[in-house]
């Protein structure tokens, strides 16, 4: 069980790159249903409560909201998720649409971040395997 260098590089990156592509499709396809008329149609309530919290967090100049006034209302309340998620977003917003976004910009790319990310992490995930198992598994696990 050795190194499985034996692939070479003209085919690896290649093939690691349509696998990527392969990702990216299998997580954009229900997209298409998800978008009427040029509007986004979100699958429930938790996705529209990340675009307020990604919103917020740019108006306050990349502070992510810890307390809701919405939440346990009229007191509101902590918010007890972390933040991590809607600041990465809320940072690839400004670079797409600048910091005082239109809100169909803010929408498309906080939705489109979500399929990115994904492939991302597949990608991190090959990287990872790479450099304990070697480049076949890798891309087998990723």
């Amino acid at each position: 069980m050795g190194d499985d260098s034996r692939l070479p590089r003209a085919i690896g990156w290649p093939l690691l790159a349509a696998l990527s592509l392969l990702a990216l499709g299998i997580r954009l396809a229900p997209y298409s249903a998800a978008r009427a008329d040029g509007a986004w149609f979100l699958a429930d309530g938790d996705s529209y409560y990340h675009l307020r919290r990604i919103e917020q967090t740019i108006e306050r100049g990349g502070r992510v909201p810890m307390f809701d006034p919405w939440l346990a209302y009229p007191e509101g309340q902590p918010i007890p998720w972390h933040g991590g998620y809607d600041l990465v977003v809320a940072g690839a917003v400004v670079l797409a649409c600048g910091s005082t976004p239109e809100h169909h910009c803010l929408e498309t790319t906080a939705v489109l971040s979500t399929p990115l990310l994904g492939v991302l992490a597949t990608l991190v995930v090959f990287g990872l395997g790479r450099a304990v198992v070697g480049p076949r598994r890798a891309r087998v696990g990723a």
